[in-house]
């Protein structure tokens, strides 16, 4: 028995769409889209750099915050563009890696 109807992920990715209708990405072409997502993975790479969090060894907000959201894109389950543009940043991928272990590591204390 499943418990999401197609009915429910029709109106989760209506509600999606019209969220970010609203917040104005929506109405961006996807070529505007991607230059300003490889514009942000790229600054956050140069700041990153090879660190293994962005201000040093010790993970600070800012690794939570990145975290959160490029895991959320990268795990949604939904087909993103900016996406194949995060792979041309093995640090964020490996940042990624890195935070996700230190959260596996948390779990099971």
């Amino acid at each position: 028995m499943s418990l999401v109807g197609i009915d429910d992920l029709r109106l989760l990715a209506r509600n999606i769409r019209q969220t970010v209708h609203g917040q104005g990405l929506g109405r961006m072409p996807e070529s505007y889209i991607m230059s300003r997502a490889e514009k942000d993975f790229e600054a956050f790479s140069i700041l990153l750099g090879d660190k293994p969090f962005f201000f040093g060894s010790k993970p600070s907000s800012l690794d939570a915050y990145v975290y959160g959201f490029l895991d959320s894109m990268i795990n949604s389950g939904v087909p993103i563009p900016p996406i194949r543009t995060l792979e041309r940043h093995r640090n964020l991928i490996d940042h990624l890696s890195r935070f996700r272990a230190l959260l596996d590591a948390k779990q099971s204390e």
